[in-house]
């Protein structure tokens, strides 16, 4: 990448000192004042201080995460490739179940640090005047496959830093035209900013906060460097994303890595990005649930659709400890706790695992004020930890009542949460064999938890529970079937009825002020690791037709060759997958030179034919880049370096056979079908290698 350029020219942006200010705190004092002098040398600088950024999404419109859920961590996920979609991409989640997605993501603060692994990311809804051409483009990553994730994100970025669109390169206006309507185009132009000298620069933003001014340079460089000659994705990058660690903020915000979002549209929602350009999405849409109680409000059972049960029986103790302070809440000792789970093995038989403890174990039960006292207790260990818990779930959920305007009890969501705390700590003190499955059986809880939040929120639920004693299964049923008619009116109306997620309305927010604020898109990539074990399958089918297929039988290598290649074509289709064409191989993405012994692309048709000559070592990386970005750039890395070590695997044969100044030896040398056997299955090998120690690190 190319080092900053300090000596050219670069454009002040359009209210961007006051945007900037709510993009970092939301709470920053009066900005400082212009230096006289200052604003007659530099275009629109008076319109530094007016109106709004165009993308306004901030930490503070972060208003849904649940911190109770911090533990939930389910160990598998259905793609959510399986669900129907709307023809913008958004995802029908016709089911409950969870399901994940790794999302094309996009930087939408220019001069903050891309996401690492840990840092914690939570839901806001994307906002601002330039929000409704962000999503489109945002869209488009689905919709118009034909334009490059890298061509958005440029786009992305000259909306965020205010950049007059027809001042772009041409190709970019193109692109823009594709997916912007006019009237967006001329909006952006209209609200795009003048340039201003670089030696400016320092006078113009005198006094304005560091991390402020680190955006407000950001933003002007990519203007000028968008506008001012063909600038290169990595020079853009460069400007636009800092890699590392970011500096501490003042109004940064704790944010654990995974900590899951209520959607008000009716699921659960976390972020785990993978840098800037790629966001592993995972969601769950809650099941129908049943929660049975005492005539004390304790409960007793919780189940999810009559295949997983816990049950709980209560000590008989008339005298329940009451918290000080907080009389409301009471903690009671267990005498039962029996986790069931029913299980099916196809085809004909069903079994039941239990675990059973006894005698272990309390459980708070009461919704918490905060202004209880709890003292240490031999019998009742954690009490005190356990109230600051429950007190902290409790402030969680009424907060998320305030937001979205929530009303109802909110005792069944604090009891599930006592109880998950007390089932945890049980856990955390049993290591035996039952604890290997119980452990992730107590999920339950949290599942039943979001359930209940979900219904009680008012939107779409699948299945209905009731209280007290008339829960029943046919009740449940019931409300179930009933439930099913009722209209939901925030869902999507290609969803009929049921949400949708459309990840172009939601931002991705990390609790660091300097950290970027992430835009999703509804394309993504297939599952890397699914896509690694298919590319590993045949590589051994093709390894294996050349270990099958006797070398003996054929006069030369090109006849052996296409003997493996109808071999390879028999195996594929008595497998149901597409058949091997040996023409295709003249579109294959790359070979060998045969008398250079370099990496030729084009295949089998390039390697073998023409006046080689022309190509020396100088060439090579030119090709690797030509052949990756072509035929690779659509999965995981390992995907080309796997390619790559079966073609080297060539390459050192090439090279040994055409030592000491003999032209032809490697292309004599794979003229004999043994010797063609012996190369192509040392070549297999090597790529299966590099592809198995992938998936054993990565995928397992």
């Amino acid at each position: 990448m190319k080092g900053r350029n300090r000596n050219g020219m670069l454009i002040c942006t359009v209210g961007l000192i006051f945007c900037l200010a709510g993009f970092l705190s939301g709470q920053l004092p009066g900005l400082p004042k212009i230096p006289k002098g200052v604003t007659d040398k530099i275009p629109d600088l008076s319109r530094i201080t007016e109106g709004e950024p165009p993308i306004t999404s901030s930490i503070e419109d972060a208003v849904t995460a649940v911190s109770f859920l911090d533990d939930f961590d389910p160990p598998v996920f259905t793609p959510m490739t399986v669900l129907p979609r709307t023809t913008q991409g958004a995802f029908v989640l016709e089911r409950p179940g969870l399901y994940a997605f790794t999302a094309k993501s996009y930087c939408l603060k220019a001069g903050t640090y891309a996401p690492t692994t840990g840092d914690g990311y939570i839901l806001a809804p994307l906002a601002g005047p330039r929000s409704d051409p962000v999503r489109k483009l945002l869209h488009a990553t689905y919709t118009h496959p034909d334009i490059t994730q890298r061509e958005i994100q440029v786009l992305l970025w000259a909306i965020i830093a205010r950049t007059k669109i027809s001042d772009m390169p041409r190709a970019y206006q193109v692109t823009a035209a594709k997916v912007l309507s006019p009237k967006d185009i001329f909006e952006l132009n209209n609200g795009a900013l003048g340039l201003i000298p670089e030696d400016m620069m320092d006078k113009a933003f005198e006094g304005v906060p560091p991390a402020v001014r680190t955006i407000l340079e950001a933003e002007a460089r990519l203007r000028q460097k968008m506008t001012q000659g063909e600038a290169s994705y990595e020079e853009l990058e460069e400007v636009a994303v800092r890699f590392g660690a970011a500096p501490a903020g003042e109004d940064d915000k704790y944010i654990p890595w995974g900590r899951w979002s209520f959607h008000p549209d009716g699921y659960f929602i976390r972020f785990l990005p993978r840098g800037y350009t790629r966001n592993n999405i995972q969601v769950y849409v809650p099941r129908g649930c049943l929660i049975e109680k005492d005539n004390l409000g304790r409960i007793t059972a919780v189940c999810d659709r009559n295949t997983r049960r816990i049950e709980i029986e209560y000590a008989e103790n008339p005298n329940p400890l009451t918290i000080a302070g907080d009389p409301q809440v009471k903690a009671y000792k267990f005498k039962k706790i029996r986790f069931i789970n029913r299980m099916t093995i196809p085809p004909e038989m069903t079994t039941e695992l239990v675990a059973l403890w006894e005698n272990t174990g309390y459980a708070l039960v009461g919704t918490p004020s905060g202004k209880g006292k709890p003292s240490y207790n031999a019998t009742f260990p954690g009490i005190d930890e356990r109230y600051k818990k429950a007190n902290a779930c409790a402030e969680d959920i009424d907060r998320i009542d305030g937001q979205l305007k929530i009303q109802g009890s909110t005792s069944d969501l604090i009891n599930l949460a006592h109880l998950r705390y007390a089932l945890l700590d049980i856990m955390d003190n049993d290591r035996s064999d039952k604890y290997r499955w119980a452990r992730y059986h107590v999920d339950l809880v949290s599942r039943v938890w979001q359930y209940e939040f979900s219904r009680r929120a008012g939107t779409f639920v699948w299945g209905q529970t009731t209280d007290g004693a008339d829960n029943n299964l046919f009740k449940v049923l019931l409300g179930y079937i009933t439930r099913s008619f009722q209209p939901w009116s925030m869902a999507d109306a290609a969803g009929n009825g049921k949400p949708t997620l459309d990840n172009t309305g939601n931002t991705s927010m990390p609790g660091s002020t300097g950290k970027q604020r992430g835009g999703n898109s509804n394309a993504g990539e297939a599952d890397p690791c699914a896509q690694v074990q298919q590319a590993l399958d045949f590589a051994k089918a093709v390894r294996d037709a050349y270990k099958n297929v006797d070398p003996s039988k054929y006069s030369n290598g090109d006849e052996y060759n296409d003997a493996v290649i109808d071999e390879l074509n028999n195996t594929l289709n008595k497998n149901g997958q597409a058949s091997a064409d040996p023409s295709s191989q003249q579109n294959a993405p790359m070979g060998t030179h045969q008398t250079n012994c370099d990496l030729a692309p084009g295949g089998t048709s390039s390697a073998y034919d023409g006046d080689w000559n022309i190509y020396d070592n100088s060439t090579t990386q030119m090709f690797e880049d030509h052949i990756k970005n072509t035929y690779f750039n659509n999965g995981p890395d390992i995907l080309w370096r796997g390619a790559r070590a079966h073609e080297q695997s060539h390459m050192n044969t090439c090279s040994d056979k055409t030592s000491g100044g003999n032209r032809d030896g490697y292309k004599d040398y794979m003229d004999d079908p043994a010797n063609r056997q012996r190369d192509e299955i040392a070549a297999y090998d090597a790529q299966i290698a590099k592809l198995q120690a992938w998936l054993d690190w990565n995928c397992k």
